[in-house]
């Protein structure tokens, strides 16, 4: 995890999956760990996700809404993203292409 300005970054490498999204859910979920008024989940390096993956990134999403804090998630085109679109995410997530893009937007929040 990394913080750019009011942005706490958790990026993800590999596999979401049944067996390592607690871990995700354990960090995204955390008001110790996530403390900054936005919080995204970068997932560039990822290379598969299931629905458990789908469920964190939703319950990320509503945890951070409750605590009025902005969410968002990163995923290029590629194989998660195909997932992402497929489950109509980012009509629920601001997804963005790359982290740049998102820190641009949620900074200025």
């Amino acid at each position: 995890m990394s913080r750019h300005g009011g942005v706490d970054v958790v990026a993800v490498r590999g596999e979401i999956d049944v067996a390592t999204s607690p871990k995700l859910r354990a960090v995204v979920t955390d008001p110790e760990v996530c403390v900054q008024p936005s919080l995204v989940v970068d997932l560039t390096a990822v290379e598969f996700l299931d629905s458990t993956a789908i469920g964190v990134l939703i319950a990320a999403r509503r945890r951070s809404g409750a605590d009025g804090r902005r969410f968002a998630i990163v995923c290029p085109p590629g194989q998660a993203r195909r997932v992402i679109d497929m489950v109509a995410l980012p009509g629920l997530i601001d997804v963005f292409e790359a982290l740049p893009e998102a820190l641009s937007v949620l900074e200025l929040v």
